[in-house]
């Protein structure tokens, strides 16, 4: 917990990718007695261990921004349950244990399928991905793809590693205890979404019964096409350089990422369309995921997507 005298960052919303974070996030950060800064991605754990310090105090002091009194201090990055940069979860994960060892963390889980799916589509909505999605599959269960993807995450060789929940959070659960760790299911987030938020903030230390204004939002739906294309992108990112970002000094950076932020959000045309699946290639991930998800259980985890399973 934070005082006005001493400040920590109290918890972090770890992931996963397209499971809801950003909704969860928004109603968080709503709250009068949590602080959390205006950009939702800030992976400072991917940092060098002797930056990290620092960035952590920028971080707090940007979220607090003046307030005082009781607050949870919070932040919220999907890349934690992924791992960036030639940096692995359980590189981030002892990052974590050692800066903060007294932090909760909070995870959503989604169908690690519909996940997988979603992710490729974002990344085709990026311009990062034209191969067709089972190619995509195909290509990623190879055991030596597999492999290389847990330890070397990018954008567009996650796509499915990020759903082998049981073997993130194992990394996390060797270093920081069980009652540190919160996890819901994105099902839950969409069907129950007070419930949810009711559980999250006993989890933090507050009441429940909170309900912002736009409580059940899906935040960042995703979608196949941009609002701004490559050329319109690139053009606006030149004239930003030029009339804004030049002109804000010690502040640039952090305007920018923040701008940066919310222009990867908003740069979204909705859809519900989703890419060819053969059946073959569906229960190959059933059958890749399943062992994965029966471990879950034993971490106290539901994994009520296995219901609709069919290998």
């Amino acid at each position: 917990m934070c005082s006005s005298e001493i400040r920590e960052l109290d918890f972090i919303i770890i992931g996963v990718q397209k499971g809801g974070t950003t909704s969860l996030w928004e109603w968080l950060r709503a709250h009068p007695e949590i602080a959390m800064p205006n950009a939702k991605e800030a992976p400072i754990f991917f940092l060098a261990p002797e930056q990290i310090p620092e960035a952590l105090e920028m971080l707090v002091g940007r979220a607090i921004d003046g307030r005082s009194g009781e607050l949870r201090v919070g932040k919220a990055a999907t890349q934690y349950m992924m791992g960036i940069n030639g940096t692995a979860v359980e590189v981030v994960a002892e990052r974590i244990a050692r800066s903060l060892p007294g932090v909760r963390l909070i995870a959503l889980l989604r169908d690690p399928i519909d996940r997988a799916i979603s992710h490729y589509r974002m990344s085709v909505r990026r311009g990062f991905e034209a191969r067709p999605f089972d190619a995509v599959v195909e290509e990623l269960l190879e055991p030596e793809n597999l492999e290389v993807a847990r330890s070397c995450a990018t954008e567009t060789n996650s796509y499915l590693v990020q759903g082998e929940y049981a073997r993130i959070l194992q990394h996390y659960r060797q270093r920081i205890p069980d009652e540190q760790i919160h996890i819901e299911s994105t099902e839950d987030l969409d069907r129950e979404p007070g419930l949810v938020l009711d559980r999250v903030l006993a989890f933090l230390g507050l009441p429940g019964e909170y309900r912002p204004e736009d409580l059940g939002v899906r935040y960042h739906v995703g979608g196949t096409q941009r609002r701004l294309d490559g050329e319109e992108l690139a053009q606006l990112r030149a004239y930003l350089d030029e009339h804004v970002w030049s002109k804000l000094g010690d502040q640039r950076k952090l305007a920018k990422f923040e701008f940066n932020s919310f222009l990867t959000l908003w740069n979204v045309i909705p859809d519900s369309r989703r890419p060819a699946l053969s059946e073959v290639n569906r229960r190959r991930l059933e059958v890749h995921y399943r062992a994965d998800a029966r471990a879950l259980p034993s971490m106290g985890v539901r994994a009520p997507w296995l219901a609709s399973w069919k290998s």
